[in-house]
């Protein structure tokens, strides 16, 4: 049996490794905390060495209280990948300003904050059960949330990593 590339967690059998790629900082920073494998296209992992496998669950994040809106307003509208303003430092903050009383409003209608924290951490729980039991080479497996807009915070995460 022939061995291809040495990949990143390839529990799906993928060749490719993400940290090789001359991607963005997260991901270079994210693969010193992975651990290879060598991988046969379509088949299971194995292992070169047992250590522990990190797993980093990104999204936008929400508000995890009607106090945390207007911050999490000011990150998103601040932020140039999302929108392009004229003066956006100083823009930004007003639209949150403006807008942060009646989205507060909303998530306290629905419990006083953001669900996504507790269902992010909900699916890493049942996904790292499920790839624990599938792929044992690569266990144990421990899931990690990162948000870019309200906490926990990438940067945050990537240091408890």
């Amino acid at each position: 049996m022939m061995f291809e590339k040495y990949a990143l967690n390839c529990v799906s059998g993928a060749i490719n490794c993400s940290w090789r790629n001359k991607g963005r900082k997260v991901l270079k920073s994210i693969a010193s905390f992975c651990s290879p494998c060598i991988c046969v296209l379509g088949q299971r992992c194995y292992t070169t060495n047992k250590t522990k496998t990190g797993i980093l669950m990104m999204n936008m994040g929400g508000p995890g209280t009607v106090e945390e809106v207007e911050g999490f307003l000011t990150n998103l509208f601040t932020d140039t990948d999302i929108m392009q303003l004229p003066m956006q430092s100083k823009v930004g903050p007003l639209i949150a300003r403006k807008r942060a009383p009646g989205v507060a409003k909303k998530y306290s209608q629905i419990g006083g904050g953001s669900p996504i924290l507790k269902w992010t951490n909900l699916q890493g729980t049942l996904m790292t059960k499920l790839l624990d039991r599938i792929s044992p080479g690569t266990a144990p497996h421990k899931h990690y949330v990162g948000f870019r807009y309200a906490k926990p915070l990438m940067e945050d995460t990537l240091a408890e990593m």
